[in-house]
């Protein structure tokens, strides 16, 4: 069996580690003879986790010194505490690992943790946790009716069934300042798989993960409101980097280098049915399409931009209903469909206030529309090189970009050129600009708006 590590700070340093005064502060190294209970200090901390666990109450606080803890099965926590772990009085993520300690010929298999009530886990590497059949969340699973939270964590190098990394099953999990990355998952969510009614991610980097179903990165699948929020979802590898199960909505997130043989970097399950939302959103560089535009599935505010595949570089629009609005989808490039593709006569999938342009494929480039009357779905959108419904406000000329970023020139036909729509009435662009300003009262065309040099936002 491996050495349990070095603990890089003396016990005596230790002792200094802050006290609660209403409750019981209890501490755990990853090694100690002496160790004896109640633990409630460093020169008889325990050498478990579980046992700390165990003694506490609700309200209480663990501290685990810095080191490598191997397990022998998962810690189970199902009380509202906290468990933190302790370097000099910080916490220290990188240098606490706690290591289910799988490996070939162990005769159980078994996560890291499990999170229940209003449990608090921060400052860890969770890493090599495996879970076997059916079973879900390799690094963490967060369970219950309550708001377990895991906190300014590394999540590496676990499998599971469902959720690789983490499975938020909690109905108010919450996941934030974490890094997800390098695990795997037999079905959906390679990094994360959010279940839980009201569970969330965010402020998070989710990367390096692979599935075999939906969501490589992130899947989202619930019957209320789960979400992602300002999270970096890089270099992902499956289908869908981020796959749309049941309802969720993602919101200012980069998704970029997702790599796969099939889907996009965003889109839903097939069939699902749930309203899915995208928005202010940077969809970049993913080697496999921009964005699946169908179930009910609506793009708002979003650059697709400098995405590549062996099909269609942009969005792609079937049959079933799905809104892109106020997006800009550009320099694209599919092997035979660059832009978007709007494929079918019956599909109520509607595009407003859209800049398409400079997109390259095969066979089309900008647009396909595939069958007639399919152009009808097109608003106040702007495509050099395919003629739109003029009488829809759709305008056929080049968008005059500012530069690779594809914000407007100030002599862009796009700026002044939308409709503006009910919910920009508060809203920002991806600069964080008002999407209708108070000088011309007019969206622009496209996810960014164009303001004037040295003019500063009104104060609403």
């Amino acid at each position: 069996m491996p050495g349990c590590g070095l603990i890089c700070v003396c016990l005596a340093t230790l002792s200094g580690a802050p006290s609660g005064l209403a409750y019981t502060n209890y501490y755990v190294v990853p090694v100690n003879p002496a160790a004896s209970p109640p633990f409630t200090n460093w020169a008889t901390a325990s050498a478990s986790i579980q046992d700390a666990v165990n003694l506490a109450l609700n309200g209480d606080t663990i501290y685990l010194a810095n080191g490598h803890y191997y397990l022998t099965n998962e810690v189970q926590v199902n009380r509202s505490i906290v468990i933190r772990s302790f370097r000099d009085g910080l916490a220290d993520p990188d240098g606490t690992i706690i290591d289910a300690y799988n490996f070939a010929g162990k005769p159980v298999t078994n996560r890291c943790f499990t999170l229940a009530a209003n449990a608090v886990l921060s400052g860890f590497t969770l890493t090599n946790g495996v879970v076997i059949g059916t079973n879900t969340g390799g690094g963490c699973y967060m369970v219950g009716n309550g708001t377990p939270v895991l906190t300014n964590c590394v999540v590496a190098g676990n499998t599971a069934h469902l959720g690789g990394g983490v499975h938020n099953y909690a109905f108010y999990g919450v996941v934030t300042h974490c890094r997800i990355v390098n695990n795997s998952a037999g079905t959906w969510g390679g990094g994360i798989y959010l279940l839980g009614f009201y569970s969330v991610i965010k402020d998070s980097t989710v990367g390096w993960n692979t599935s075999s179903a939906d969501g490589c990165g992130l899947a989202v699948n619930s019957y209320s409101s789960v979400s992602a929020a300002r999270c970096d979802i890089v270099s992902n590898s499956g289908h869908y980097a981020v796959g749309f199960i049941g309802a969720g909505a993602i919101s200012n997130c980069v998704i970029r280098g997702t790599t796969n043989s099939m889907g996009a970097a965003i889109g839903p399950r097939s069939g699902s049915g749930f309203n899915n939302s995208v928005l202010d959103c940077r969809i970049v560089s993913n080697y496999c399409g921009g964005g699946y535009v169908s179930q009910n599935i609506r793009f708002r505010n979003c650059l697709v931009a400098g995405n590549r595949s062996d099909l269609y570089g942009g969005l792609r629009a079937t049959i079933s209903s799905g809104w892109v609005e106020s997006c800009t989808v550009a320099n694209n490039q599919g092997a035979t469909y660059g832009g978007v593709w709007l494929s079918r006569s019956g599909s109520t999938s509607t595009i407003c206030n859209a800049i398409i342009s400079g997109n390259t494929g095969g066979t089309y480039n900008d647009l396909y529309t595939g069958q007639a009357g399919v152009t009808n779905g097109y608003y106040f959108s702007c495509c050099p090189t395919v003629e739109l419904p003029p009488v829809q406000g759709n305008i056929m000329k080049d968008p005059s970009f500012a530069g690779g970023d594809c914000r407007l020139n100030q002599s862009s036909p796009c700026v002044n050129a939308g409709s503006n729509q009910a919910w920009m009435v508060s809203a920002r662009d991806l600069d964080a600009k008002y999407r209708i300003d108070k000088f011309s009262d007019i969206t622009d065309m496209g996810c960014y708006e164009y303001l004037l040099r040295g003019i500063m936002f009104k104060v609403r």
